[in-house]
């Protein structure tokens, strides 16, 4: 006669390798989805606080996925930050990333009201929004950064708020 106990014990039992296989699966499923193809690394500098960007975040080609932040340190003038970009392979050779046109640049842009970055790679006039000067030669495989949206607002109404007083005086008199 079967217990009714070992009925009970051979289903969590299978269950169990069930899940585990299932977890497995999924471990795999998402490492090989991640490494779809050799990586390019490229480097920027943001004269700005990458504050919300973290390792892992997207990196973008005019809103495409391209790949992702793969390193966030202090660049060697302790001003800048460097931010190591790591790009599918067969994306930046398609798009042409070997040699980094002169217009191209990286951008700092938030994804909805949460405050979260990501990098967006996209083209500038090279003459109003020239590359940055560094105070320390680039790494090899550099592209320029642009001031991101909000880093241009915050200087606008710094200098707005700067002239207010002449306005308010010229205003008044």
């Amino acid at each position: 006669m079967v217990s009714s106990l070992s009925l009970l014990a051979v289903p969590a039992w299978g269950l169990a390798i069930v899940a585990m296989l299932a977890v497995l699966a999924a471990v795999f499923g998402l490492g090989a989805w991640t490494m779809r193809g050799e990586g390019i690394r490229y480097h920027t500098y943001f004269d700005e606080s990458v504050q919300g960007l973290e390792i892992g975040s997207p990196v973008k080609y005019r809103g495409v996925l391209i790949g992702s932040v793969d390193e966030i340190e202090v660049a060697p003038d302790r001003r800048h930050v460097d931010v190591t970009l790591a790009l599918d392979m067969r994306s930046a050779r398609r798009l042409g990333l070997a040699e980094v046109s002169p217009d191209v640049r990286t951008q700092l842009g938030t994804q909805g009201i949460t405050g979260v970055k990501f990098v967006n790679i996209d083209f500038f006039d090279s003459k109003t929004t020239p590359p940055p000067p560094l105070g320390f030669a680039p790494a090899e495989r550099y592209i320029p950064a642009a001031p991101s949206l909000m880093k241009g607002l915050e200087d606008n109404l710094s200098v707005l708020l700067a002239h207010l007083p002449a306005l308010v005086d010229t205003t008044v008199t």
